[in-house]
């Protein structure tokens, strides 16, 4: 193995329902040539760095995965039930030393690894035979991933910072430092679904007894604890329930129910200035690049909502893109990259299967039926977002906007645009879309976005 490189190795063999992935690779029986997908025992010349290790179950169609921080030269334990879901069990440094080996339950979920057994080498753990059997049926990540269209995981990874801040429990530390998340999955919800979820039974329950709910039985056999505690941690955002708060008069209220800047400082509040390493913006810019991570991947519902609804809470902001224009900027260039990931020739067979768009439903004006990830949505956000374009006068952000739209354009063939050489010489002359090239009538604002997380 490259020392620079690590190794990822799953010892007990996958049951045959059960086809292992890592960030958007996706390994089942032609797409290697180890063995079956029942037998690959992990992963070797893996680059350091944040990965996303997944296992995906055929019979339901569902996928669970960690992230892994891979350090050089160390190998990583991960063991797998029969329901697809991973466990770090052991770190080998590149040194040889066992940090961690078969964690208990206990250590696995108090972050707190101080007791656990250190060997001076992996021969007393009996962990170096396992490794060497293991050799030839683990995919190498290198070979896998050399073509252009499988090498955009890095751009994706970029920027996000503390993404076991968004994972429930299971955390792993050594030393204090991040190692291995908590697991995530494609049913996985975040906190706001599972308060709506609880509104929604405790209303039923006092429907139910007059009020008394106390006295529901089904209410009352709820473990509340247990539906709390393995919510994904997102942001709080309900788009229509944004409602500013206090004494201010009726046109500072309509102007603030406009204009969502205030929100977003309210939600991220360590934003400070529009430079690159300002902490709150690195958390915004983090949280929707993980959203959209976990959805394009994993097929999760409410990081896919969530992703739209930081979109349109960014573009309906128009004093905090013309505040943050560098910011701005960024996250419009991260947004381009995104589609161009998601609807471009860069999709893995398994990801595009899922996300992508054909030609021929370009070609014929459908809109994007059963396709997880929806592009008619970014589209309308971005429609709306250039009918207030007057009150942007930041050059790089209309730049970057132009960028976009010329892209879109390209894809999908929508006459939206807005044109720099134009500004100024006419109202309704800098920006412009046709909406009889493409109808997004059945896409219902309203609807999506008042159940927006």
């Amino acid at each position: 193995m490259d020392n620079e490189k690590c190794m990822i190795l799953i010892p007990t063999p996958l049951q045959q329902n059960l086809e292992l992935g890592i960030d958007n690779l996706f390994f089942t029986s032609n797409s290697h040539q180890t063995t079956s997908p029942a037998t690959v025992k992990g992963l070797k010349n893996v680059p350091c760095g944040l990965h996303l290790i997944h296992i995906t179950n055929t019979l339901i169609n569902t996928r669970a995965g960690v992230f892994i921080d891979c350090e050089p030269g160390y190998i990583y334990i991960l063991e797998c039930n029969g329901e697809g879901e991973l466990c770090l069990t052991g770190v080998i440094s590149s040194t040889q030393r066992v940090i961690i080996w078969h964690l208990s339950e206990e250590e696995l979920h108090s972050n707190h690894l101080a007791t656990v057994l250190i060997l001076d080498d992996i021969s007393r753990s009996g962990g170096g035979m396992v490794l060497t059997q293991s050799l030839p049926y683990m995919v190498d990540y290198t070979k896998q991933s050399q073509s252009l269209e499988k090498q955009y995981w890095s751009k994706l990874v970029d920027s996000i910072v503390d993404v076991q801040t968004y994972i429930p429990n299971g955390t792993v530390l050594i030393r204090d430092k991040f190692v291995c998340s908590g697991l995530i999955s494609t049913s996985q919800s975040s906190l706001l679904e599972v308060e709506q979820l609880n509104d929604v039974l405790l209303k039923s329950a006092k429907a139910r007894t007059n009020g008394s709910h106390e006295n529901d039985k089904f209410y009352s056999m709820l473990n509340h604890d247990e539906l709390m505690k393995e919510y994904l941690k997102l942001t709080r955002i309900t788009y229509k329930k944004i409602i500013p708060q206090g004494e201010m008069t009726p046109q500072e209220r309509s102007q603030k129910y406009l204009d969502k800047t205030w929100f977003i400082l309210q939600q991220y509040p360590e934003i400070s200035a529009d430079v690159p390493n300002d902490v709150g913006l690195r958390k915004l810019l983090s949280e929707f690049k993980f959203c959209f991570i976990i959805a394009l991947i994993m097929n999760n519902w409410c990081c896919l909502e969530q992703y739209y609804a930081m979109i349109k809470l960014i573009f309906n902001s128009m004093s905090f893109i013309s505040r943050f224009p560098k910011f701005t900027v960024r996250f419009i260039r991260v947004l381009k990259e995104q589609l161009e990931i998601v609807f471009g020739n860069m999709a893995t067979s398994q990801t595009a299967k899922i996300v992508e768009l054909t030609d021929d439903d370009a070609d014929n004006g459908d809109d994007d039926g059963d396709q997880f990830i929806k592009v008619s949505k970014v589209i309308k956000i971005i429609k709306e977002f250039i009918k207030d374009i007057d009150s942007v006068t930041d050059y790089t952000v209309l730049f970057e906007l132009n960028s976009l739209i010329a892209f879109i354009n390209d894809k999908f063939d929508i006459k939206l645009g807005y044109s720099l050489e134009d500004e100024g010489e006419d109202d309704d002359e800098g920006f412009f879309y046709d909406r009889n090239e493409k109808d997004f009538s059945d896409y219902d604002d309203e609807d999506d976005y008042n159940n927006t997380v």
